[in-house]
């Protein structure tokens, strides 16, 4: 296939932006409904800001992608078997991957392969558009 088949940065960089605007939206929600009880377990938002951390590798594994992936028409899959989802495992190793390499890992989606970023390359994904 041609590299013009695969969604552009400018798409992936969108799904980005608003999964931080629901993930951000989320913790600001949770905090002010923990701000109504006088005593919260500290385990509580811990297991909580878990649950956001997690958010990207469960949402690949589980649905094909985040809600930021399915609003611009994305899908997250296994490099090897486009209609298989990754592994939890392989999803959360891309997410530590794009974690730590922040914005440079998309460098090599500019012009590379099918538009795979290094935590593409390191996990066996690509993002494609939903079928």
């Amino acid at each position: 296939m041609e590299n013009n088949v695969y969604p552009d940065i400018t798409k992936r960089v969108r799904a980005i932006f608003l999964d931080a605007f629901i993930i951000i939206g989320l913790i600001t929600l949770t905090a002010i409904v923990f701000s109504w009880f006088n005593a919260v377990p500290n385990a509580v938002p811990m297991c909580i800001l878990l649950l956001f951390f997690l958010y990207d590798p469960i949402s690949v594994s589980v649905f094909g992608g985040t809600i930021g992936h399915f609003c611009n028409g994305m899908r997250v899959k296994n490099f090897d078997d486009q209609l298989k989802n990754l592994s939890f495992s392989k999803a959360l190793w891309r997410f530590l991957v794009k974690s730590f390499w922040g914005w440079a890992t998309y460098i090599p989606a500019l012009k590379g392969e099918h538009g795979r970023a290094i935590h593409d390359k390191f996990s066996g994904s690509i993002v494609i558009y939903a079928p």
